[in-house]
């Protein structure tokens, strides 16, 4: 009967503190929200965590999640945005921002704070928003309390993720101890804060600027092209001497690797990019980019990478509804019927806003190459939006870049059953299987790409190469025609091969190849090998 009388004193203590925590939860999640911050385009650049500490607004989070903002916001617990003011002091040693919130004549719960940091093995729990997961809780343990230039951080075992920066830390009264900041992937459960006593280290900001009130004519849009997802209309400036149209590419290309490239032709009859007033029908053609201006002269962007360029226009005036119309072949980076009344501000009108803030902080991780973020974003959106074929395509590249060709193959095939119609899957499937040596199925994938999208050159090369080697000459001097009479940079090896294939098949223009790729070439070794077929063939 004792043991059992203990047993249920355990149990009601059990519950008893359970209770406790579930309305410290309550009361105090009312003072802590999510922050969405966004750089000088108007594209996502942070999302993570802050909380009041007065109910006039005055709040803090992580330093890290609002240095790169040029407009900012915040969700509060019942999902309403405000504004952030701006950052009042900083403290880049300890990672802590002090900030204003412009609440509009509301005031919000707040939370105290306290120096005192319970001993190690102290229960503490956490309120954040890990991986946009809005008001999760996770509980732990203090594991230990270390001390470094007169820093102090605390290390515990509750959970820390993505999009967790600036949450408060707060032990079993409900007090603030820290604010939650990193954690290493590399261990379990390896998190960290710093103490909250580190605001007395704050100075005056001086270095970073939110220009909420200031955005003046620039319009926020944040589209993607729906063709080619990895392009991204992030914003319109439209000023009294120019208009600027600001843009984001990722390369997401398995088959270019470290060698895709970018570029905005320029001056170039019927093929630049203008802007177009669809009421007028007036056209503001391009006169500057800050990427490369022809495909001989492009931008080249390595695996992963997103690169955030300008096009600049003459000034559009009181245009409202405008067409941005890339002329060049091949490329297809058209955004048709903007209405920029609609983006008169940065505003959450939508309920997909979050998802896809969400979505962009994850290209942002595949931007800066931290692949394990991104994949589980990524993956976690694909998850929760089953119909989105462009998370399951970028999760299939990331699978490839961490060394995992079974989950590549398997998220691009599910984006090509979402999506049948985008051309790059297939060209993305026809790399995995070429290099899995299944060359049936990578001719099917490339022809597939064509068949989808009949103006891109660099697609034909490929099948080219496939048809080449199954010593189909006549399919492969077709193929090489396609490309070798586009505006692409041609190098001699393609001119090359398309005169064996032309020798092979007893054309007699295979000689002048070998001469333009005998004159294009700038190595001894090679030139020697085309002068050999010359010599052999072209007597």
């Amino acid at each position: 009967m004792k043991r059992l009388l203990l047993l249920l004193v355990f149990i009601g203590t059990i519950h008893s503190m359970n209770a406790q925590l579930a309305v410290l939860v309550a009361k105090n999640e009312k003072a802590i929200f999510q922050i969405f911050s966004y750089d000088e385009y108007g594209s996502p650049s942070s999302l993570g965590t802050g909380f009041f500490i007065s109910s006039d607004g005055k709040a803090l989070t992580n330093l890290h999640v609002l240095k790169d903002a040029k407009f900012a916001y915040i969700r509060d617990y019942k999902g309403v945005y405000y504004q952030i003011d701006k950052i009042d002091r900083i403290c880049s040693e300890c990672d802590i921002a002090e900030f204003h919130v412009v609440l509009n004549n509301n005031s919000f719960e707040k939370l105290n704070l306290t120096y005192d940091v319970p001993p190690k093995a102290s229960e503490i729990f956490v309120i954040g928003n890990p991986e946009g997961l809005e008001s999760t809780v996770s509980k732990g343990i203090i594991s230990s309390i270390r001390e470094q230039d007169n820093i102090k951080t605390i290390q515990i075992t509750a959970s820390i993720s993505h999009g967790s920066s600036g949450s408060p830390i707060m032990d079993m009264n409900g007090n603030v101890i820290g604010i939650a900041s990193f954690g290493y992937t590399e261990g379990q459960n390896l998190n960290f804060g710093y103490w909250i006593g580190c605001i007395d280290k704050l100075i005056l900001n001086k270095e970073y600027i939110i220009s909420n009130n200031k955005t003046g004519n620039l319009y926020v849009i944040n589209k993607t092209l729906k063709t080619q997802p990895n392009l991204i209309l992030n914003s319109i400036e439209v000023k009294e001497k120019n208009t600027i149209v600001n843009l984001s590419f990722t390369n997401s290309s398995l088959v270019w690797g470290d060698e895709a490239f970018i570029f905005a032709s320029i001056g170039e009859k019927d093929n630049s990019y203008y802007i177009e007033n669809n009421e007028t029908g007036a056209k503001f053609n391009i006169y500057d980019a800050s990427i490369g201006s022809s495909p001989k002269a492009p931008t080249k962007l390595k695996l992963g990478e997103t690169k955030r360029f300008k096009l600049y226009f003459p000034p559009i005036g009181d245009s409202k509804i405008i067409d941005i119309v890339e002329g060049t072949k091949g490329t297809g980076w058209t955004f048709r019927n903007i209405n920029l009344s609609e983006y008169d501000s940065l505003s959450f009108k939508s309920d997909s806003f979050f998802n896809d803030f969400y979505f962009q902080t994850g290209l942002s991780f595949l931007a800066s190459k931290e692949f394990g973020k991104a994949y589980s974003i990524l993956n976690e959106y694909a998850l929760s939006n089953k119909n989105n074929d462009y998370a399951q395509y970028l999760a299939g590249i990331i699978s490839y870049i961490l060394g995992n060709n079974l989950d590549a193959f398997s998220h691009i095939k599910k984006a090509i059953e979402i999506n049948p119609l985008n051309s790059e899957y297939y060209f993305n499937l026809y790399y995995l299987n070429y290099k899995s040596e299944n060359f049936d199925e990578a001719l099917k994938n490339i022809s597939s790409a064509i068949q989808l999208d009949e103006n891109q050159p660099e697609y034909y090369v490929y099948r080219g190469n496939l048809h080449f080697n199954n010593k189909s000459w006549k399919l492969a001097i077709a193929d090489y025609n396609k490309y070798i009479e586009s505006n692409r940079n041609i190098s001699y090896g393609y001119l090359f091969k398309r005169g064996i294939a032309k020798t092979w098949d007893d054309d007699k223009t295979a000689c002048s190849d070998f001469e333009k790729a005998y004159k294009l070439c700038d190595d001894d070794d090679r030139k020697k090998v085309i002068a050999s077929w010359q010599n052999k063939y072209c007597k």
